[in-house]
């Protein structure tokens, strides 16, 4: 007759059952497992230049989130934002994520966008305002050459593309008024410079 017997509790020689000696094993490797993580060379890592770029972060925050304004951002914000959109380590999607918050960051509020193109339609009104709104002579502006017409272009465009049903009227006004106008520049007759 077949005895039956049950794993569990079959003993071997030194009078322990398979399942004791199944945790001793498992026991075991975790212990190996973990005396060889330990052993491991520990990770190299630069935590003061980790800490320096995280100082731009906290700038960032403070500006967009906390309203601090733009004296929020130190000297190096500008050469950290650079660091970060040519470096080809960085991800794209990092480039992509941190244009978007910028982009974010140099928009006024929708009502401050409705007051400004609101002015513009209303400089209209007047010939000599709307001329000055059409000036094409350029000037000087930071980075490069702007003029009184890319300007009120540019709100104009803004305006259409808004989400903003008001904007979007104000800039379907602009554009018509431009269309309107006959747009003036001052020519030099090259004569009178001779």
């Amino acid at each position: 007759m077949a005895e039956n017997v049950n794993d569990s509790t079959y003993q071997n020689g030194n009078g322990k059952s398979s399942t004791d000696i199944a945790i001793e094993i498992e026991e075991q490797d975790k212990k190996e497992r973990e005396e060889r993580r330990k052993q491991r060379e520990p990770p190299i890592v630069f935590p003061n230049s980790v800490n320096g770029d995280m100082q731009f972060f906290e700038e960032l925050h403070q500006y967009m989130l906390e309203d601090e304004g733009s004296w929020a951002l130190s000297d190096g914000f500008l050469s950290f934002v650079g660091k970060l959109l040519n470096d080809q380590n960085f991800s794209p999607e990092l480039r992509v994520r941190l244009l978007n918050v910028l982009a974010v960051a140099a928009l006024i509020s929708i009502d401050e966008q409705k007051s400004l193109a609101l002015f513009v339609c209303n400089l209209f009104e007047n010939p000599s305002s709307s001329e000055w709104l059409l000036y094409i002579s350029e000037w000087d502006c930071g980075s490069g050459n702007i003029s009184n017409i890319r300007v009120t272009t540019k709100i104009a465009e803004n305006s259409l593309l808004s989400e903003n049903e008001m904007l979007q009227n104000y800039g379907s006004a602009i554009v018509h008024k431009l269309a309107c106008k006959e747009v003036k520049s001052v020519v030099i007759n090259e004569r009178k410079l001779h």
